[in-house]
């Protein structure tokens, strides 16, 4: 990769399919490293059959829906950015994708985020 400090690679909330969608892996370029970024969406382009591609979340939104106000914190590889490491994230969905959360697992951060999901939401794939 290239860096003096070793990366670090968060893979959270993964496996879930939104109902009529093609399975996919997103690495979120919010707050991550953009050279890790792009490194790890062709390092899965080569060696997976699932396409991986690059969205943003809205953070302000997800401040707003999931998190503390004012802490625009939204996964583990934000903090390790801040820290002055190099870091990525990869979801299962895009989180762009028409109202939120978009594409990612509805229930996510809450009581019902299990891996047991199959629901008008989407499913999760365990294969």
């Amino acid at each position: 990769y290239g860096s003096s400090r070793w990366p670090e690679h968060t893979w959270d909330m993964t496996a879930f399919v939104a109902r009529n969608t093609t399975p996919s892996i997103f690495f979120i370029d919010s707050q991550a490293d953009s050279a890790l970024t792009q490194w790890v969406v062709d390092l899965a382009n080569e060696y997976c059959d699932i396409p991986a591609e690059i969205s943003t979340l809205n953070l302000e939104l997800l401040t707003d829906r999931l998190f503390v106000s004012g802490s625009s914190a939204g996964s583990d590889y934000m903090s390790w950015t801040r820290a002055g490491y190099p870091s990525a994230f990869a979801a299962e969905g895009d989180p762009a994708v028409g109202k939120f959360p978009g594409n990612f697992e509805h229930y996510v951060h809450t009581i019902g985020d299990r891996m047991d999901i199959d629901d008008e939401t989407g499913v999760f794939s365990i294969e």
